[in-house]
């Protein structure tokens, strides 16, 4: 079982003329009891936009519900494939838990990012699934 962590923030202004006001902060926890494999938070990209020229890397985290083969594609708005990264279960990048990949930027034979918009997709081989997809700016 994994645990499940969700933070809860309730800020109440009661009166503004008597100036009352309350605050409360609730930590749950739960147990996340299996399920279909899925991706359980938003794919985010940083930094973003990416500067190949300035920054080194661009870092993708993710947080798949258990441990899988995926692939993570990268696609131009024109629908090219720019690059194609392949993770194995259990290894970084298809662990069940939160995941960072690395990618230095280059397209599939070498060649640096151009400025654009890019469409990242991440799959599940096995399943054969689209798990979730983001965006990704490039400007140099």
């Amino acid at each position: 079982m994994k645990r499940l962590l969700v933070l809860l923030i309730t800020i109440t202004l009661i009166s503004p003329a008597l100036a009352t006001s309350e605050a409360r902060v609730t930590l749950v926890s739960a147990e996340a009891a299996g399920g279909p494999l899925r991706i359980v938070d938003f794919p985010l990209v940083w930094p973003s936009p990416f500067s190949p020229a300035r920054q080194d890397d661009v870092v993708i985290q993710y947080t798949l519900s258990e441990d899988a083969d995926i692939d993570m594609i990268i696609v131009s708005s024109g629908g090219e494939i720019i690059k194609k990264m392949s993770f194995q279960k259990g290894e970084p990048g298809g662990k069940g838990e939160l995941n960072k990949v690395v990618w230095d930027g280059l397209r599939e034979f070498g060649r640096p990012l151009a400025n654009g918009i890019y469409l990242g997709i991440i799959m599940s081989r096995s399943h054969n699934k689209v798990l979730g997809n983001f965006k990704l700016t490039a400007y140099n």
